[in-house]
């Protein structure tokens, strides 16, 4: 092992020192014997930086796991510019061009870098990075940070074992918070699809009586139409067509049961395109007619 103010760089890194700069790491250098394991720790650290700092570099044969714990940074990887705010973690393929920089006047961030044979399998079949995420406070996430950052890790069998366990508990930690992460995103997306069908639930009550369109809905949800039809068949059992029929129908049984309008009248103020249509609905939804409904409520009404 050995301790250093800088790090090792492989391959091409360029870094502005812009005061006020605190580089606190430490590298290990592993005989063949470590690199026989499918994980390595290979350096670690903890960096406090200012305005100006960045990063730049390619060609490295590792992994870097950064976790911002005050202040900001952003990351650009292939054009893209992906924002590090306070809290979050990222993890960078550094065998790809990649540039990272303080955004604002500081930043403070742990770092570790990863390597082994068995790094690349496991992160192409569980993400696609760069991997961005927000893990909650008491994560052990941030305990095996820790554990690294504060562990003498030795030149020897013990400690490439101990490195490559630190490592795959760290990879294995990833999985499980990117895990949470996705189902609190889809639990939020679930919430706010209900929304925004209760949304367009209310735009047809209020709206029956006009020609509405499939198009007029999701305007209302701003999903596409085909999250928006399965997501209104997962909540109300029917279709948008079928639950607007059945809101013109039940206005229809109020008009019918309190005024003396036509069946055309009605048919109109309903939104339906005329009366034979209006009928066949009718009676496939109550089972009579908008006639025997009249008829029958109006028996009722003169027997009280």
């Amino acid at each position: 092992m050995r301790n250093s103010c800088a790090r090792k760089e492989v391959g091409k890194m360029v870094r502005r020192p812009v005061p006020p700069l605190v580089n606190v790491s430490r590298a290990y250098f592993y005989t063949g014997a470590a690199q026989r394991f499918p994980f390595q720790v290979t350096s670690c650290g903890h960096f406090v930086v200012g305005e100006g700092f960045y990063t730049e570099r390619d060609k490295r044969e590792d992994y870097q796991l950064l976790h911002t714990l005050e202040g900001a940074g952003y990351l650009i990887v292939d054009g893209v510019r992906r924002e590090i705010p306070t809290g979050s973690y990222v993890m960078i393929d550094c065998s790809r061009y990649h540039y990272y920089a303080v955004n604002g006047n500081h930043w403070v961030y742990d770092y570790v870098h990863l390597a082994g044979d068995g790094m690349k399998p496991f992160l192409d079949n569980a993400f696609t990075l760069p991997l961005l995420f927000f893990p909650s406070e008491d994560t052990m996430l941030n305990s095996y940070m820790s554990t690294i950052l504060n562990t003498h890790i030795q030149d020897d069998i013990v400690g490439y074992s101990q490195a490559c366990a630190l490592g795959a508990s760290i990879l294995n930690e990833i999985v499980k918070e990117c895990e949470r992460s996705r189902q609190l995103s889809a639990k939020e997306i679930g919430e706010q699809g209900k929304r925004n069908i209760e949304g367009a639930l209310l735009f047809m009550r209020c709206h029956y009586m006009e020609t509405i369109t499939l198009d007029d809905l999701v305007r209302e949800t701003y999903m596409t139409k085909y999250h928006f039809c399965h997501r209104f068949k997962q909540i109300t059992g029917m279709s948008p067509y079928q639950f607007l029929v059945r809101v013109r129908i039940e206005n229809a049984r109020k008009l019918l049961m309190n005024c003396d309008d036509t069946l055309y009248a009605i048919a109109e103020q309903c939104g339906f395109g005329d009366a034979g249509s209006f009928i066949r609905h009718f009676k496939r939804i109550t089972g009579q007619t908008p006639g025997e409904l009249r008829a029958q409520y109006r028996k009722r009404i003169g027997e009280e």
